[in-house]
């Protein structure tokens, strides 16, 4: 039979078939899931949802990085949310999260995987892009950001 669009039908495994315009979509509703775990310095945290290890260490380490500035704050990893903003490193201003994944070409089903680095509550790093304000230079000492 002929679907209309926006028509849905539900599988058993909860996987969703979706006409939108003509196009078949399957989607996985469990797929997203919002994550936050507590960071502490030289413990690789391990974060479930997405399947990746976080490290914040001060080691410098081998192959690629991410560095931020060290403060004394409480870190934390979690999925993005509604309203985060930051301001890229190497850019002025602040963008919100949602215009910077458009702009980075990001699938709107992968954004939530990427992983957001706050310090205190405030963002440090999105995935592999620091936060002005926590960008590194000569004399400020540095916390490695290692995701595998």
């Amino acid at each position: 039979s002929k679907m209309e669009t926006g028509k849905k039908h539900v599988f058993p495994c909860k996987k969703v078939a979706l006409n939108s315009y003509g196009n078949i979509i399957i989607e996985v509703p469990c797929g997203k899931q919002d994550f936050s775990y507590k960071l502490v310095p030289e413990k690789e945290i391990y974060v479930e949802e997405i399947g990746k290890s976080i490290l914040l260490t001060r080691q410098k380490p081998e192959g690629s990085s991410i560095k931020i500035k060290l403060t004394g704050g409480v870190f934390e990893v979690r999925s993005k949310r509604d309203g985060d903003r930051f301001s890229p490193y190497n850019m002025t201003g602040t963008k919100k999260l949602k215009d910077y994944f458009i702009d980075e070409k990001i699938p709107q089903n992968e954004r939530w995987k990427i992983p957001v680095i706050t310090c205190d509550g405030q963002i440090a790093a999105v995935g592999g892009r620091v936060d002005n304000s926590f960008a590194v230079n000569e004399d400020s000492s540095a916390l490695f950001i290692i995701i595998r």
